[in-house]
């Protein structure tokens, strides 16, 4: 598809995306272990997106991603993962008072993102 190979980290691979027009937007994996992935794919929605029909896993799940994300400094500090978890939170009306979501939170973000995570979430 023209996607070129940007870089890699331990949990990250980074894709350019090709000069189109109109223009793509770059492509972020998350590497995850096999089990992790098996749970993903267990749980997906299959969604359209134009022509396509993609995998998505589920809302609860995503934002367990984002979280775990966050753990890293330099991700939180580009403030790119917060913004999507809440705008999960509302397309998605999540109970953010549920047991499941507390869950999540609990064992997926760390001190400081589940400060800020309530913050804006006291604030909506």
């Amino acid at each position: 598809m023209g996607y070129r190979w940007s870089g890699q980290t331990e949990t990250f691979a980074k894709l350019e995306a090709p000069e189109t027009d109109p223009p793509l937007l770059p492509v972020d994996l998350m590497l995850v272990n096999r089990q992790t992935f098996t749970k993903l794919l267990a749980g997906q929605q299959r969604l359209a997106f134009g022509p396509s029909v993609l995998g998505v896993p589920q809302p609860l799940h995503l934002i367990a991603l984002k979280l775990h994300a966050l753990r890293n400094a330099a991700r939180l500090r580009k403030g790119k993962d917060l913004p999507d978890i809440l705008q999960l939170i509302e397309i998605c009306q999540i109970d953010t008072a549920s047991v499941e979501f507390k869950e999540i939170v609990q064992r997926y973000a760390n001190a400081e993102t589940r400060r800020l995570l309530q913050a804006h979430l006291q604030n909506r």
